[in-house]
């Protein structure tokens, strides 16, 4: 209920399809921009992603930066930085 005077955020539900999703806890932000590391011949590069504003609970809706078949770093981003030797762990 909003009051005489009041404001507040609509925020209206939308499916999205063929998009590429990744778990907040994979990225870091600086100065308002988000970013993630992706591995580039085995060794991390920080990356800039674009992210749409409004995102899921844990997860956010990558909309640049990104490509298919892009590996990032899903866990321990705190703990690295630009140009550091990783390896890939396969599921």
């Amino acid at each position: 209920i909003l009051y005489s005077g009041g404001s507040g955020n609509v925020l209206i539900p939308q499916t999205m399809k063929d998009c590429i999703v990744i778990p907040k806890s994979a990225t870091y932000e600086v100065q308002d921009k988000v970013y993630t590391f992706r591995n580039i011949d085995g060794v991390a590069k920080s990356t800039m992603v674009q992210v749409l504003p409004i995102s899921e609970d844990n997860n956010y809706i990558v909309e640049a930066g990104l490509s298919i078949g892009d590996v990032i770093v899903a866990e321990g981003v705190g703990f690295i930085r630009d140009n550091t030797p990783i390896k890939v762990k396969q599921n």
